[in-house]
């Protein structure tokens, strides 16, 4: 029993890689849009501080955005990630072909069926939304520190 414990930990280590790598692709890719947004924008930016915006008002319109992009993003990816679990759900992967050496005296069927946990798939959309908007703020905070006659000067 040992032997499946450690089995078992090699799993849930090498799920965690992978879904580590996954997390840091996606915020990668969410900090890389939003700064091109705030670069775009730089001189709306400006015309809104001259105006009477202030840094709150300006932080909350970009947090908004990349809220939006993360509800997108998670919709998305949970629906790809679900779709691409159906296969697993309904037909599993056959290894009795591995296993055709073997004398087992019961007739076996040797097929790993796959499950969905919904709970999980909530997680993770959660979890997508929450990294998305956390990155945000990295970008922001350079919006933030503009000054209206520099970021009109952008032109």
């Amino acid at each position: 029993n040992a032997g499946i414990f450690e089995i078992s930990g090699l799993k849930r280590s090498g799920q965690f890689m992978l879904a580590l790598v996954v997390v840091i692709i996606a915020a990668v890719g969410i900090i890389n849009t939003m700064l091109m947004a705030v670069m775009e924008r730089i001189p709306e930016i400006g015309m809104l501080k001259a105006m009477g915006f202030g840094n709150y008002n300006i932080v909350k319109m970009f947090i908004y955005e990349g809220g939006i992009i993360g509800i997108f993003g998670s919709l998305f990816g949970c629906f790809l990630g679900l779709l691409a679990s159906l296969h697993l759900v309904y037909y599993g992967i056959d290894l009795s072909h591995m296993l055709e050496n073997i004398d087992i005296i019961y007739p076996v069927k040797f097929i790993i069926k796959g499950e969905i946990n919904y709970m999980i798939v909530l997680s993770v959309f959660i979890f997508g939304v929450v990294v998305s908007v956390i990155v945000t703020l990295w970008p922001v905070r350079k919006a933030t520190k503009l000054e209206p006659v520099e970021a009109l000067r952008h032109v």
